[in-house]
């Protein structure tokens, strides 16, 4: 079922179709010249929501494309990826060339280009169950050819087209907030953890120069308690599959976690060495992903690959986490072993920490937090936007939804 006023044509009655090809290595003259010659990884680096392509790693001469039978595509072209990685789509901002692992299309008046490089997109799993191949699958010019695709009138096109593309824009722009953020996170790691807050006066230490009113300790005397934990019997079925969160390595997926992948009982919990973490507690890992630190926003039991921790009054347990967070390298580095990679307790004890007043360290981790909700929020705005557009890219591409 299609709208009334919508056609359905074949993909051969819409654009012309054409492949590419790769001159001979072994020709210099044919390489490094000013004409893009586009190769699947061109594309596949690009996100989903970059629906254009300006640039190429690489480009031939003129006198490849002269001599070999490479074409060159006009601005406005799509672009699809059809071997191995298939149903990747581009649209060509610059004349460009491509290798023979794409299927190019060049669109009609019957059709916009944005629509036609969106119900590609939209059509990947088609795309794939028509393709073939024992090495690797790719799909024939043929097998597209044929493909039909329903098509509104040209001005719905056009509005089908801005629709999707100002929700790409959105993407990318939210990517970039996401990325910004990082990056200043990272910028006054640097900054804040070795120099303070407004401070004027430095003196030198262990860890070079710090500001005066700064103690430097090991971490050992900052902590209260470590707590360990452990696995309770596989063999035991009355242990498994309760509601207690138990964490190990395999979730450590990100700095805050609300749930783990397995749960255990109250009698694997008490009949095992795993403790029960209240939640907000600075959770590390020692063996595998060393140096990694991560909060659970519930009570978690864990595995002995974890150590909770428990600093002292005089350190912030924020900025304890924000610490973990800018030195996980440096811990990384203190690991041991021949098969699998961890570090003892006595040598994260013994590590070196500039120690601010406690009220400057909640000032710090006050900004880290900051920044922390922001990446957070923006993390799942970019989540909704990419679901909308999965919604929007289904409804508005077969006419469920019409865009007046």
């Amino acid at each position: 079922m299609i709208p009334e006023g919508w056609r359905v044509e074949k993909l051969n009655n819409i654009s012309s179709l054409s492949g590419g090809t790769t001159p001979s290595k072994d020709e210099a003259s044919y390489w490094n010249g000013e004409v893009f010659w586009a190769t699947p990884s061109d594309v596949t680096l690009l996100s989903d929501s970059q629906l254009y392509i300006s640039n190429t790693e690489n480009k031939i001469t003129e006198i490849a494309l002269k001599n070999t039978g490479v074409k060159l595509l006009p601005i406005g072209s799509v672009l699809m990826t059809s071997r191995a990685t298939i149903g990747e789509v581009v649209i060509n901002t610059i004349p460009i060339t491509t290798n023979q692992g794409f299927c190019n299309f060049i669109p009609n008046e019957k059709i916009i280009n944005e629509y036609l490089a969106y119900w590609l997109k939209n059509s990947k799993n088609i795309i794939r169950a028509i393709s073939s191949g024992s090495t690797f699958l790719e799909v024939s010019k043929t097998a597209l050819r044929n493909l039909e695709l329903p098509i509104p009138p040209l001005p719905e096109q056009k509005k089908i087209a801005e629709v999707l593309g100002s929700v790409d824009a959105a993407i990318e722009a939210t990517k970039a907030v996401i990325e910004q953020s990082k990056k200043v996170k990272q910028g006054l790691l640097q900054t804040l953890l070795t120099r303070g807050i407004g401070h004027t006066k430095f003196k030198p230490s262990p860890l070079g120069e710090i500001p005066e009113n700064w103690e430097v300790k090991t971490l050992g005397e900052l902590l209260d308690n470590i707590k360990g934990g452990g696995t309770p019997s596989k063999k035991n079925s009355e242990y498994w599959n309760g509601t207690i969160p138990w964490a190990s390595v395999k979730d450590l997926t990100n700095q805050y976690l609300e749930k783990t992948e397995d749960y255990i009982t109250e009698l694997g919990l008490k009949e095992s060495a795993s403790n029960l973490i209240p939640a907000g507690t600075i959770i590390i890992a020692t063996r595998m992903a060393v140096g990694k630190a991560i909060k659970f926003t519930c009570d978690v039991s864990i595995n002995q690959d974890l150590k909770a921790l428990f600093p002292k009054s005089e350190l912030n347990n924020r900025f304890l986490f924000v610490w973990l967070y800018a030195n996980s390298e440096k811990i990384e580095k203190l690991a041991s072993g021949s098969t699998v990679m961890g570090i003892r307790l006595e040598s994260l004890n013994s590590i070196n920490f500039a120690l601010p007043p406690i009220q400057e360290q909640k000032a710090i981790a006050e900004i880290f937090d900051s920044i922390d909700e922001q990446i957070t929020a923006e993390t799942t705005k970019l989540a909704s936007l990419q679901q909308l557009k999965k919604g929007l890219m289904h409804d508005l591409l077969t006419g469920k939804v019409r865009v007046v």
